[in-house]
Formats: C-alpha cells, structure tokens, sequence
C-alpha cells in the first residue's frame, strides 16, 4: 500500500499480464499528486482534491478515450489499477 502521508518521495510500480509497465511517483512539491509513467513518458497523474482520489490523462496517454477520467476512487491504488487496466487494454 502506498503510504499517502508520507511527505517524501515515493514509487510503485503496476505490471500488468501485457508488457506495459506502469510506474507511479509522487510530485516533489506536492503531496496530494502523482505522476503515473510507462517506459516512455508520463501518461496519466493522480490528484487527491479531497476525500477521494482521481485520475486524468496527460499528452503521452496513448490508447484514445481513457474511462477512468475524473472517477473518484477511494485508494491510490484503486486509481492506478484503473489507470493500468486500460493502458494494457
């Protein structure tokens, strides 16, 4: 579980059955926002604006149209499996 409180830097990774592999970062500056990267670029971030998370794509999200955009989800995790699920797609 990625510890939210925590002040510092912090990545997980999401690997998915596909070889798309998706890291999360959290924002130097800002501890309610993190990056969500592949390989190549940034794809997506996560904003916490409130009491749920939400998740919206950034110019390197490749496959179109992303559902999960501004879904509130309840965990980071949530949000970055939502995010995984359709960069795998």
């Amino acid at each position: 579980m990625l510890d939210t409180q925590n002040q510092g830097p912090q990545c997980i990774d999401q690997q998915k059955e596909s070889s798309m592999a998706l890291r999360i970062r959290q924002h130097d500056r800002n501890p309610n926002l993190w990056w969500v990267s592949s390989p190549e670029d940034d794809v997506a971030y996560i904003a916490r604006p409130g009491n749920h998370y939400r998740a919206w794509t950034t110019y390197g999200w490749k496959p179109g149209h992303a559902n999960f955009v501004g879904i509130p989800f309840e965990t980071i995790e949530e949000a970055l499996a939502a995010v995984a699920k359709e960069a795998t797609s």
